[in-house]
């Protein structure tokens, strides 16, 4: 689905979903005036409720966000590189003074 801002995207899941304004605000917990708000792009969803607000759609956080997937995975900077983890860091012992 490729629809422009976050709002929009929040607005067209919902009708989707054949859910009013009130029925989604209910079911996170918010005012419906925040909804409104998210799907005006007045404001944006707190990130603590993204998870839920997505499983309610019945969308991932991805469609959410608008990402478009592509065939073979994400593309981009450093996709798939692996650099060095904390097993190849060097280990300074002992313990740290306060005061």
């Amino acid at each position: 689905m490729q629809t422009e801002t976050m709002g929009k995207r929040i607005a067209a899941f919902r009708k989707r979903r054949g859910l009013t304004q009130d029925q989604l605000a209910e079911q996170l917990g918010i005012s419906a005036q925040a909804v409104s708000k998210w799907e005006t792009d007045l404001s944006c969803p707190d990130i603590g409720l993204l998870p839920q607000l997505a499983e309610i759609l019945e969308v991932s956080l991805d469609d959410l966000f608008g990402v478009e997937k592509r065939p073979g995975g994400y593309s981009g900077a450093g996709a798939g590189a692996q650099g060095p983890g904390p097993a190849h860091l060097p280990h300074r012992g002992g313990q740290r003074r306060r005061g």
